[in-house]
């Protein structure tokens, strides 16, 4: 399925009357239950309603948006949500020191940030005082929107940004285009001979690229992706 950016790909598969039922993520909470299965529907339904709760704050549409989840299925759902609102994506861990994470507040200009529970807002209202901050179920439960509130970003526009740990100074964020995304999804499928018929499973912490960057490329193909709790 081609597009210009993984959004535009998402958009296809989440509305086509077909490939919006193909499975798009398995998620195991416990060795013992039953897996969560998304669909690429669901997945484009539920990331579509949360990015127009972040459009609607319009005051926060330059910044980036943190997303503070450690893991389960919305962490994908909402790493999507952040680009198809036009907002850079960036993981954030809420175990980590107040001044590291303060570093990367001023540094990106995180406006918005998706957390876990009431624990971890409050950890952001330590950072930054006004930054907007959502619960997954506040976005969760936020009725369907129009399809005008979704962005269609550019190829040059941000999709994320990666920081790296700072264990020698500073903490330095490493920036990466929508072009550039797609072109490595693309050549890491190509690599990797992926495609809708396979099944792709996600080790990396949500802090490491590879949880994205694998994410992603699923999508691309078309694949379907497997994550556990850690």
């Amino acid at each position: 399925m081609k597009g210009s950016t993984v959004v535009e790909i998402a958009r296809t598969r989440g509305e086509d009357a077909v490939h919006r039922l193909d499975v798009a993520l398995r998620y195991y909470e416990t060795p013992e239950s039953p897996c969560i299965l998304t669909t690429y529907g669901e997945l484009y339904d539920a990331a579509k309603r949360a990015a127009g709760v972040l459009r609607r704050s319009a005051s926060f549409r330059a910044g980036c948006c943190g997303v503070m989840l450690e893991d389960g299925p919305f962490v994908f759902v909402c790493q999507l949500a952040s680009m198809m609102a036009g907002m850079p994506v960036i993981p954030l861990n809420p175990h980590d020191p107040i001044t590291r994470l303060r570093s990367v507040f001023d540094d990106a200009d995180i406006r918005a940030v998706i957390v876990a529970d009431a624990s971890s807002a409050a950890i952001v209202s330590q950072v930054r005082e006004d930054a907007k901050v959502w619960t997954v179920n506040e976005l969760m439960d936020t009725p369907s929107v129009t399809s005008d509130e979704i962005v269609a970003p550019g190829g040059d526009d941000t999709s994320h940004i990666f920081f790296t740990s700072g264990s020698t100074g500073r903490p330095k964020g490493c920036v990466a285009s929508h072009k550039a995304l797609l072109a490595y999804c693309e050549a890491k499928n190509s690599a990797h001979e992926i495609s809708d018929k396979d099944v792709v499973f996600c080790a990396s912490s949500h802090m490491f690229d590879p949880h994205f960057t694998d994410f992603c490329s699923a999508l691309v193909a078309g694949a379907t992706l497997v994550s556990a709790s850690r």
